[in-house]
């Protein structure tokens, strides 16, 4: 007579492993599982706010282009270039270096308060300063083709938040003219590392929307190392 075989006693087996290991191992698994699905959701939402935000800076450098800036300087050279040092004079009549303000964007602006497309563009500087005087990385300079300060005090009555300088040459413009500058008003911005990035013949309307974003895409910029 032939044994017949017992099979194997597999619930024996299963019961052999401990309850809690039956329990923790899927639950390890759906963590694991859980914290991966978490970190590929929050990366891409991190991934997103950098694409957001990188657009947004190019948004902000296509507004100065959007300006039409001249893009070379018979004086200069091709833009972007190291702006050439000069000094002029402050209102207490001190000597006053343009690389003292190295390590802020300089909104450089060369006008006269004799000159009628500097009148006309005045309001318009005097609103996006107004606007961005709360940036301390920011220093806007408007350098005066004057002889007298009386003259340049005056134009001014309630007083500006602009730095005003004076070119020592007055009406001449030697200092502008060093830059290509012939005839005013004419705008040139700076980054913090001291290079000319745009030069903007003739006047702007400084407080729109659009010369606003590019004077700020140059603050959004970090400072190269």
């Amino acid at each position: 007579m032939t044994a017949t075989p017992v099979p194997p006693n597999t619930a024996s087996r299963a019961s052999a492993v401990p309850a809690f290991v039956r329990i923790l191992v899927p639950a390890v698994i759906a963590l694991a599982l859980g914290a991966f699905l978490t970190w590929q959701f929050l990366g891409a939402i991190h991934q997103r706010k950098l694409d957001i935000k990188t657009e947004a800076l190019r948004a902000k450098a296509r507004a100065c282009g959007e300006l039409k800036p001249t893009p070379v300087s018979q004086a200069l050279g091709t833009f972007p270039i190291t702006a050439p040092d000069f000094v002029a004079e402050d209102v207490d009549g001190k000597p006053v270096k343009l690389s003292a303000y190295r390590g802020k964007v300089v909104f450089l602006n060369f006008w006269a308060p004799w000159c009628p497309p500097c009148i006309e563009e005045t309001p318009s500087l005097e609103s996006m300063t107004t606007q961005l005087g709360n940036q301390p990385d920011l220093e806007i300079i408007g350098v005066a083709h004057e002889a007298e300060w009386a003259k340049i005090r005056a134009f001014f009555p309630k007083g500006t938040g602009m730095t005003i300088l004076r070119d020592p040459s007055g009406q001449a413009g030697n200092i502008g003219k060093a830059w290509g500058t012939t005839k005013i008003p004419d705008t040139y911005l700076i980054d913090r590392e001291g290079r000319v990035r745009y030069w903007f013949e003739n006047l702007r309307q400084w407080d729109s929307t659009t010369a606003l974003a590019c004077v700020r895409s140059l603050l959004d910029e970090t400072k190269r190392e």
